[in-house]
C-alpha cells in the first residue's frame, strides 16, 4: 500500500530529523529503511523526482489538518499610509482607474524600500503593492519598480520587500476572492499581482497569485475551498513548465485548467475581457501526461 509505505518513509524522517538535529531526505530514509527490512537496496538508482516530492509533502500537509508550525508576522497599518498620497505616471500606464487603485491600496515609494543605492535622478522608485493573508491582515509590502526600463530593472531588481515575508504562506488577493471562490467553487491562479489587478478590472473577482512560480503545500490548502482551478501562467518557457507542474499538484485534489495564453503573453498584457474569456473557453482539463 502506497500510503502505509509513505507513513513508514515519514515516521523515518521524522524519527532522524528528531534525533539528529538536521534535515533526513529521501535516499537517506530508503537506507535506514533497507537495514531494517533486511533488503539489499541500491539506493543510487533513485532519482530525485520533483513532481513526486510536491505531491508527498502536500499529502502530508493535509493529512496534517492544513495545520502548520510556521507563522507570519502581522505588521502596523499605519505602514500604508507613508506610501498611499502619492502616484508615480508609471500606474497610468497599466490603465487603472482611481477605484481600482484604491482596491488594491497601490502606492509610491519615491525612494524605493530596504536598498542601498547613490541617489541618482533616474531611479523611478517603486510602486507599493500591499500584502494580506485570508484574513486582511497585512503581512507585507511589496515594491515592483515603476518602470519596465530593462537596464534599471536588471540594476535594481524588479521587486524588492519592505518586510521579507513568508510568502508561501499566502496568496495574495486571497483576502478579497475568498467570497467569491467559495461560492462558485472555482479558482484562477496567476503568477503576480498585476496579473490579478488586470483581471480585477475585467470584472474578475476570483483570481489569486502565488507571487512567483511554484505553489506551496500552504498554498495548496488555500485553494481547497475550490472544486475548479484554472492556472493562468506566463505563455513562456518558464509558465509552461511551472503551470504543468502546479496542474500536477493539484490534480488529485480538484478538476484542474491549464489556461494558454496567446503566445508571450501573460495575463496582465491581454487587451480586453473578451480576449480572456475568449482564452478561458479552450481551456481544457489536465488529466496528467501530456494532456
Amino acid at each position: 500500500d502506497i500510503n502505509m509505505a509513505r507513513d513508514v518513509f515519514l515516521f523515518i524522517k521524522l524519527a532522524e530529523e528528531a534525533k539528529n538535529k538536521r534535515n533526513c531526505n529521501f535516499k537517506e530514509c530508503l537506507q535506514i529503511a533497507s537495514k531494517i527490512s533486511g533488503l539489499n537496496i541500491d539506493i543510487n538508482t533513485f532519482k530525485y523526482n520533483k513532481e513526486e516530492k510536491d505531491r508527498f509533502e502536500n499529502e502530508r500537509w493535509i493529512r496534517k489538518n492544513q495545520k502548520t508550525n510556521k507563522q507570519i508576522e502581522i505588521l502596523d497599518e499605519t505602514l500604508i499610509k507613508l506610501f498611499v498620497d502619492e502616484y508615480h505616471p508609471y500606474i497610468e500606464t497599466r490603465g487603472y482607474d482611481d477605484d481600482v487603485i484604491k482596491f488594491f491600496e497601490l502606492g509610491y515609494s519615491k525612494y524605493g524600500i530596504n536598498e542601498e543605492y547613490i541617489n541618482n535622478p533616474r531611479f523611478p522608485g517603486r510602486i507599493i503593492v500591499p500584502i494580506r493573508d485570508v484574513s486582511g491582515g497585512l503581512v507585507g509590502l511589496s515594491g515592483r519598480l515603476a518602470t519596465d526600463n530593462k537596464i534599471l530593472i536588471k540594476k535594481y531588481k524588479k521587486y524588492q520587500h519592505l518586510v521579507d515575508f513568508e510568502k508561501g504562506l499566502v496568496l495574495y488577493n486571497l483576502n478579497n476572492a475568498k467570497n467569491s471562490i467559495e461560492e462558485s467553487k472555482k479558482i484562477i491562479i496567476c503568477e503576480g499581482f498585476f496579473d490579478i489587478i488586470r483581471l480585477y478590472t475585467f470584472g474578475v473577482d476570483n483570481a489569486v497569485a502565488v507571487m512567483g512560480t511554484s505553489l506551496t503545500p500552504e498554498q495548496l490548502s488555500l485553494c481547497l475551498i475550490a472544486h475548479e482551478a484554472y492556472i493562468c501562467f506566463d505563455n513562456d518557457k518558464a509558465g509552461k513548465l511551472n503551470s504543468i507542474r502546479i496542474c500536477e499538484q493539484l490534480k488529485d485534489y480538484m478538476n484542474v485548467y491549464n489556461v494558454v495564453l496567446p503566445n508571450g503573453k501573460d495575463p496582465d498584457n491581454i487587451k480586453n475581457p473578451e480576449e480572456f474569456w475568449s482564452v478561458m473557453s479552450k481551456a481544457e482539463r489536465y488529466i496528467g501526461g501530456n494532456t
